[in-house]
């Protein structure tokens, strides 16, 4: 005789030898009776704190599941006719297995690590070392690593330097001077003053380059020394080797070569004394006609009347 097979929502029934399909009862529900020959299968609601969670056929419904405090368990869903209580740990624990039968502390991250990913209801805490530039001063499982306090955002002077486990500390403000100017902007004012100083320096070894060599100091002239006799008070020599004689003042200055001595047979240089200055006198031979009335024809002696220059010890004052 072949096996009788039952679709997925009947479960088989064998009464006195008799077999038959029967429905299943729904879930929040169990079987309270049976079906027939003629007759369904009855079926009954959960009790208060029993459930039946999917389609059964048992004869009563399942007892719902105790939170236990004392176990670090709180209550997550209450129990109903159709589900079971569901339990979780307590902040602070987590489960060690999908039940959740059982509740750990999570692990709190010592000083100087941070929290990277904080604990939940099914797994630890997981910490890590602080970076440089972070710190942690907390023993727990929720901080991270904090980063440590910019003091020169603040415009404060650095007092202290952070570590992992403490924060910078800061001083006092930091006095600024609204008129210090940019680093670029002071190269520009060096580079520019040296430029400066270098054309002055050029210009004033150029300027001295065009002075005498003799000048006691640049830029201020230096007058000649005035003459330590008097032009109109000079007279001509009265002697030169004899040939010649002049006993008459100059009735123009020395210095002017205009005059002009006209001595028939004069033909030779001289040098002549008067008022104690030596003048050297040139003689030059002109033949020339010196009067177209008579007829005669001698010598012009022109002579040059120079002044010596005066010495040292001729000098006024001296």
């Amino acid at each position: 005789m072949a096996e009788l097979e039952c679709k997925t929502e009947e479960y088989l029934h064998d009464a006195s030898g008799v077999k038959r399909c029967c429905e299943r009862c729904r879930k929040g529900q169990y079987v309270r009776t049976d079906c027939g020959k003629s007759t369904k299968t009855e079926c009954e609601t959960c009790q208060h704190e029993y459930y039946t969670a999917e389609l059964n056929f048992l004869k009563q419904c399942l007892p719902c599941r105790v939170c236990y405090s004392s176990s670090n368990q709180k209550v997550l869903r209450e129990c109903e006719a159709s589900s079971d209580r569901q339990c979780v740990c307590k902040t602070g624990y987590y489960c060690t297995d999908d039940g959740c039968e059982h509740c750990l502390p999570v692990t709190l991250c010592p000083l100087g690590s941070g929290v990277v990913n904080q604990a939940n209801p099914q797994n630890d805490t997981v910490c890590a070392p602080c970076q440089p530039g972070t710190y942690n001063s907390f023993n727990d499982a929720f901080t991270h690593c904090q980063s440590h306090t910019r003091c020169g955002d603040l415009g404060k002077e650095v007092k202290s330097a952070g570590t992992e486990t403490t924060d910078a500390v800061c001083g006092a403000f930091i006095s600024r001077c609204h008129w210090i100017l940019p680093t670029s902007l002071w190269a520009g004012l060096v580079v520019t003053s040296l430029i400066i100083i270098l054309i002055c320096i050029y210009w004033r070894a150029k300027r001295q380059s065009y002075m005498p060599a003799n000048s006691s100091s640049p830029g201020i002239p230096v007058e000649p020394a005035p003459p330590s006799f008097a032009p109109a008070e000079l007279k001509f020599p009265t002697e030169c080797n004899s040939h010649w004689s002049l006993d008459q003042k100059a009735t123009e200055p020395l210095f002017i070569n205009t005059a002009v001595i006209q001595v028939n047979g004069y033909t030779s240089d001289c040098e002549v004394e008067a008022d104690g200055t030596t003048i050297t006198m040139t003689t030059s031979e002109r033949f020339s006609q010196s009067d177209h009335s008579n007829g005669m024809r001698g010598h012009d002696i022109r002579p040059s009347r120079y002044l010596s220059e005066p010495q040292e010890d001729e000098w006024p004052g001296t």
